[in-house]
């Protein structure tokens, strides 16, 4: 797994990043599935997303920008990091339909409707459903 980093974050250094990402990826990924994994992980601004804390872009095949919002709290930091790399996985794994995909990138644009909402996305549910667990075993590791 290959490790690029964006922009500074004043509140988690890039070696803290470095470590996490790893601890949650050996979680979610087979040692063969995460050989190959290049993350960018950046804390440039993003003027477009004010609202957010992080998003996950799927670049090629085994490449990936995570956005983290270098503001926000240390730990929705952790957090946002835990649940964007679910979202890697998922990618990675063959998990994400092209429904799901037009539905993440409706939500991004702010063009959720009722048939769409973020909430009942099973992407998003599992994403939000394995982060708690993940972050704990982080900070009790």
């Amino acid at each position: 797994m290959q490790l690029i980093f964006w922009g500074k974050n004043k509140k988690i250094s890039n070696k803290e990043f470095v470590k996490m990402t790893k601890f949650f990826v050996g979680l979610l990924l087979k040692k063969k599935e995460r050989k190959d994994l290049i993350l960018h992980i950046s804390f440039d601004k993003d003027d477009k997303l004010k609202h957010a804390y992080a998003y996950v872009q799927h670049l090629t095949k085994n490449e990936y920008l995570i956005w983290v919002h270098p503001k926000s709290p240390i730990e929705k930091q952790i957090e946002s990091l835990a649940h964007e790399l679910v979202h890697v996985k998922q990618f990675v794994k063959g998990e994400v339909s092209k429904k799901n995909l037009v539905l993440i990138s409706n939500t991004l644009k702010g063009m959720q409707t009722e048939s769409t909402d973020y909430w009942d996305n099973p992407m998003e549910i599992e994403a939000f459903g394995r982060t708690p667990g993940l972050v704990h075993r982080w900070i009790t590791r």
